[in-house]
């Protein structure tokens, strides 16, 4: 995701949360939005204990993107986007 991000003129950036570090997630959210990111692309440690993080990046104007895994009970959310599960652990063969 990076990569095409950063091929298509975005400055881009990928963290990880480490080994489900929910905590460690809610400070990058919110360092993020303190350093003025537009948007967020979550793939969210835990559904639910991102909402204060993702609320406080909402009011610093971010977009919210949960991947995924869908963030719930939060109205803060711009889009949710995953892959196509029924094709996971699928081969298929790609030419170019």
């Amino acid at each position: 995701m990076e990569k095409k991000l950063k091929k298509n003129g975005f400055d881009a950036e990928l963290f990880y949360a480490g080994d489900v570090k929910n905590s460690l997630q809610q400070r990058q959210i919110r360092r993020l939005a303190d350093e003025g990111c537009n948007m967020l692309v979550i793939g969210a440690v835990d559904c639910i204990a991102l909402s204060d993080s993702i609320n406080y990046a909402k009011s610093k104007g971010v977009t919210i993107i949960s991947y995924d895994r869908l963030i719930m009970n939060n109205p803060n959310l711009d889009y949710y986007t995953t892959f196509d599960n029924h094709m996971v652990g699928s081969f298929r063969e790609v030419y170019s």
